[in-house]
């Protein structure tokens, strides 16, 4: 991994995050989804580049005391490269200079890989929700709970 700088998403970025989001997910967010985060004051959306490609993305809201990543993903050629390590420690950045007491996330069940990232950063498993996915598939919900500053 060479120079990759994780800076706010815009809208230039969006072509590039879609074919991530499409390699990723088994039902990828649409377009709207993110240009409509990109308006909202509430909305922390991040990428991390290297010379102006999109290796990957994340998208948290914050709310009260609380921020939810509500999603996160790398390009498939750069997983298991620290890309999505790096997005995920500026969230929980993001959240302690916010003053947040926890971060939430969910993430299906059938993703271990997920599972083990959010572990490390020493997130843990509070409860499942049943046929939460589209296509039925539970998710798992995970919290962080901040220190406070």
């Amino acid at each position: 991994m060479v120079c990759v700088k994780i800076e706010p998403m815009t809208s230039q970025d969006l072509d590039q995050i879609i074919l991530i989001e499409k390699q990723s997910f088994k039902i990828p967010w649409q377009r709207s989804f993110f240009e409509y985060d990109l308006k909202q004051n509430n909305r922390y959306c991040l990428v991390a580049k290297e010379n102006d490609i999109v290796l990957g993305y994340a998208n948290a809201w914050h709310f009260a005391d609380e921020m939810q990543l509500a999603n996160i993903a790398v390009k498939k050629e750069q997983r298991k490269q620290g890309v999505g390590s790096r997005l995920l420690q500026e969230v929980v950045n993001i959240a302690q200079e916010n003053q947040c007491q926890s971060i939430i996330l969910e993430v299906r069940i059938s993703n271990t890989a997920a599972q083990y990232m959010y572990e490390k950063f020493g997130f843990k498993s509070i409860f499942v929700r049943k046929r939460y996915y589209p296509d039925g598939e539970e998710a798992i919900v995970y919290k962080k709970s901040l220190k406070k500053n």
